[in-house]
């Protein structure tokens, strides 16, 4: 019930944040964004909200609570700045995403549970691309959607499975400023890249505990440089990985 900031070589710098539902307080915190001006916003699962913070880590403000109507949400997860200024989050248990003000004013939303083109069914990751598109990953459909950020749904790919370009729970998503995307493949305990229309390009990793190994990975980000992070949960750790190729 905390969030923890590491400089580019892993040094600690700050933590913030303990169990609770007041200001700067968590329950099952899931998702970090930063924007453009360093703010940083976080998904209090637990809590059914979304809690803003300063680049020195001051609570700022919070919106949401817990339900199914516009600005509610069930168990939110991911969470993207957009390059518009404006805040995307996946309403996980509402099987939808949800568009706000950098100040939490809702915008508007899109989704519903199913298998359709536009449809959700356990949501979890979101990344945007320096034109504004928004991508989705969907654990239970086993694919990420691509949408503008109007939430019109423009493209998807994947389907279940253990071999290359398949998936089994995509669960995170990141897009790196060459704009190609990595997902974080959940069950198959592995990274895999692909370009920014779903062609495969290459995996990495696998199950275990040792360098480069994972046991369910279930966050990812890529850095400026073209480094890769990777929360590898079940390890307990994060591990950072050269520009992929």
């Amino acid at each position: 019930s905390r969030i923890q900031k590491f400089a580019p070589d892993s040094t600690f710098i700050v933590k913030w944040g303990r169990e609770g539902t007041g200001d700067g307080q968590f329950i099952l915190p899931t998702g970090v964004a930063v924007d453009g001006a360093g703010y940083i916003y976080v998904t209090d699962s637990g809590n059914h909200r979304i809690q803003k913070f300063s680049p020195d880590t001051v609570f700022v403000t919070s919106w949401g609570s817990r339900g199914s109507g516009p600005g509610e949400f069930e168990s939110p997860t991911g969470i993207v700045a957009g390059p518009d200024g404006n805040i995307y989050v996946v309403d996980t248990g509402n099987h939808r995403v949800q568009k706000f003000s950098s100040d939490g004013v809702y915008i508007t939303g899109w989704g519903e549970q199913g298998s359709a083109p536009g449809q959700f069914d356990i949501p979890r990751g979101i990344a945007d691309d320096q034109y504004g598109n928004i991508y989705v990953t969907g654990c239970r459909n086993n694919r990420v959607q691509r949408f503008s950020s109007e939430g019109a749904y423009l493209d998807s790919w994947g389907a279940y499975g253990p071999t290359e370009g398949l998936c089994d729970c995509p669960i995170a998503v990141t897009v790196d400023e060459a704009g190609y995307v990595y997902i974080a493949d959940y069950g198959n305990d592995r990274l895999q890249k692909f370009t920014s229309t779903g062609i495969f390009v290459t995996l990495l990793g696998s199950g275990g505990i040792g360098e480069g190994e994972f046991d369910r990975p279930e966050g990812i980000a890529a850095g400026h440089t073209g480094a890769i992070f990777i929360v590898d949960s079940r390890n307990s750790r994060i591990q950072k990985f050269a520009p992929i190729q």
